[in-house]
């Protein structure tokens, strides 16, 4: 059934955080998937690592991310709607080895999911409480869908009510993280009977308290517990982890929380960036970049139609990238990527801007082509992902943030 069209991902910065948090949940995916099934003090995970439980190499992740984006390119696919029917044929694709998949094959799949997949119909028996619908759930936090889509979501492989309110419980939380709310004044709202009655209290735990199986509200319980108990993106993947047990789900559904909590601007998640697998294909299942002369908001610069007062009403924020050129007819050629914003109604966009010296001693100045942008972090992104960002010259390229 198809539901409603979200407008959530029209917020101003959401679409930042919701590529934050999926890929907060990959990064806490692949590091814990060497350490699968390992107890609780057998080992240390510090950072990207290979081979272990699975065998796989250094920063592959697994079906908790799989399945997370199968459902992330359905909501694409239907502008932000909720598509029972086409996320179920995404898990089948994922199964059939004929998409999602880190290194192109399928290596782990939860016993309910299998079954689930099998059949046709999601497991409802109290025994299939793993946390195999939880931890694929995070996308919807990003939609407007009610609690029976969300439930109706869980229920495409797990349909017992407990796994069911577990993920409720989940895309509210994160909904109210992406509000700005701190876990800290969050959990103590948490007020839920048996099983989930410990949630309210979760701060006031021990680590010997908190249990990383694979049951659901363990699950629910330990990543809300992790992320209450750390500062930054790196303390919280890590713990996760480090808690062993079901470390690959555990750190995914603590890591796309404490994506959207602390961002992915840190040292740490850079490198984890860095090392980790088959980003291009979590890339193509997140929304599309939007018109780059159109900011988030849809509405575009009060000043960009006419050419003569764009510049005269614009002032330079910062230079993000610069390039040293010499060629046949100038002695030097400067081309930056520069962050200007328009005085008149603070839209802020990224300019080609060339300073040009002949071998006659003339100087020259020219601005090529320019995006508008939401932030400097998208103006980086655009950066990264297209170098010289319109082909304009050849040669090598300096960096800097």
């Amino acid at each position: 059934m198809m539901m409603k069209r979200s407008e959530t991902m029209k917020k101003e910065g959401m679409e930042k955080k919701y590529r934050d948090a999926i890929f907060g949940l990959a990064i806490g995916d692949a590091l814990g998937v060497p350490y699968e099934f390992k107890s609780r003090g057998a080992f240390t995970c510090a950072g990207m690592t290979g081979f272990g439980t699975h065998k796989q190499p250094a920063g592959t992740w697994s079906d908790d991310t799989s399945m997370t984006i199968a459902t992330a390119k359905s909501l694409r696919d239907n502008e932000g709607a909720v598509d029972i029917g086409d996320i179920r044929h995404n898990f089948q694709m994922w199964v059939n080895e004929e998409g999602f998949n880190c290194n192109g094959y399928l290596f782990d799949i939860g016993n309910a999911t299998s079954t689930a997949l099998s059949t046709g119909h999601g497991c409802r028996d109290e025994n299939s409480n793993g946390n195999g619908s939880l931890m694929r759930i995070l996308p919807l936090a990003f939609t407007d869908c009610t609690d029976d889509e969300i439930r109706e979501v869980s229920a495409i492989t797990h349909g017992h009510e407990i796994s069911m309110e577990a993920c409720v419980i989940y895309v509210h939380v994160a909904r109210r993280l992406l509000d700005g709310e701190p876990i800290g004044d969050i959990l103590p709202t948490l007020q839920y009977g048996k099983p989930f009655g410990r949630l309210c209290r979760l701060d006031q735990l021990t680590e010997d308290e908190i249990r990383s199986g694979g049951y659901v509200v363990d699950t629910l319980e330990a990543s809300l517990w992790v992320l209450a108990h750390s500062h930054d993106f790196r303390e919280a993947v890590l713990a996760a982890v480090n808690l062993g047990g079901d470390t690959d789900t555990t750190g995914a559904v603590c890591g796309g929380l404490a994506g959207i909590a602390f961002g992915l601007e840190s040292d740490f998640a850079g490198e984890c960036m860095e090392q980790l697998r088959g980003k291009e294909l979590i890339e193509e299942c997140l929304p599309e970049e939007k018109d780059p002369l159109v900011s988030f908001s849809g509405k575009k610069c009060c000043l960009f139609a006419d050419e003569i007062k764009k510049w005269k009403y614009a002032s330079r924020l910062t230079q993000i990238k610069e390039y040293d050129e010499v060629g046949e007819s100038w002695y030097a050629d400067h081309l930056y990527h520069s962050l200007w914003q328009c005085s008149e109604c603070g839209a802020v966009f990224l300019l080609d801007e060339v300073e040009q010296t002949s071998w006659s001693g003339e100087n020259d100045t020219f601005r090529d082509d320019y995006y508008q942008v939401e932030s400097k972090e998208h103006a980086d992104r655009l950066v990264s992902k297209y170098g010289r960002m319109f082909g304009v010259y050849e040669g090598p390229a300096h960096y800097e943030k």
